[in-house]
């Protein structure tokens, strides 16, 4: 317990001394993380990158998911590097990795020249829709669906401060082929009137909260689908109903 004082100490010294420091806080060199490390550092490593250096969104998804029981979506460390080991057609798998590190923090670590400038450009749309998604996390009201043995998917749910707006992140995990995917959004407001669009397909959906809450959104995955992403706005200017 001294050491661990001791770490606590030396870190709200720096963090009075200099109140704009970006601290990062690494599980696998601090082997801490608690309350005080989160509220005094900006992010969390939470896992050094595999010796190989290989692509591994898996990895990602499992421990940014996990993680974020306990650590806020802001501070949750993830990284994608070697794009280049990706292969230039494989689209779905490119997006796939790129929004492994979305549900957290995301941080690109790749020699750009390396791929291809169709890549780079799925890349570039992949960080714009990451940009959107970061709005909707500071609220840290989320609902997450983790990854098991037995899971078709995994992903998380995020909610505006007010709750008019969502987005939604949803991972192939363990199945296989085509199939539909129902996403329910728990912390809509019901009775205000949701467009939902699918950032890749381009649909676009009208539905009332109520529906949403109950019934979800379906969400289609073509066998070569890999990862969803999909944001809920406001359909019109919505007033809560009268009181009696």
């Amino acid at each position: 317990m001294k050491d661990v004082i001791g770490l606590q100490n030396g870190i709200e010294a720096v963090r009075h001394a200099n109140p704009d420091l970006t601290i990062e806080n690494c599980l696998s060199g601090g082997r801490m993380i608690n309350e005080f490390t989160l509220l005094a550092t900006q992010a969390t490593w939470l896992r050094d990158l595999a010796g190989s250096g290989a692509p591994d969104a898996r990895g990602n998804i499992s421990v940014a998911l996990n993680a974020m029981d306990f650590i806020f979506p802001w501070a949750a460390l993830r990284f994608t590097i070697n794009l280049d080991r990706i292969g230039p057609t494989d689209d779905e798998m490119l997006r796939l990795y790129c929004r492994s590190a979305m549900a957290g923090m995301w941080g690109v670590s790749a020699d750009l020249s390396k791929i291809t400038e169709r890549q780079r450009s799925i890349l570039l749309r992949e960080i714009e829709t990451y940009r959107l998604l970061n709005h909707l996390k500071f609220a840290c009201l989320y609902d997450l669906q983790l990854p098991t043995d037995s899971a078709d998917v995994a992903g998380v749910t995020f909610y505006s401060r007010r709750r008019f707006n969502a987005g939604i992140l949803v991972y192939r995990w363990r199945r296989q082929g085509a199939f539909d995917q129902r996403v329910v959004l728990t912390k809509l407001k019901s009775w205000a009137t949701y467009k939902v669009v699918d950032v890749d397909t381009g649909i676009q959906i009208i539905a009332s909260g109520s529906g949403l809450i109950t019934n979800g959104v379906n969400v289609p995955f073509g066998a070569q689908r890999q990862s969803a992403l999909l944001f809920v706005e406001p359909a019109v200017q919505s007033q809560p109903p009268p009181q009696p």
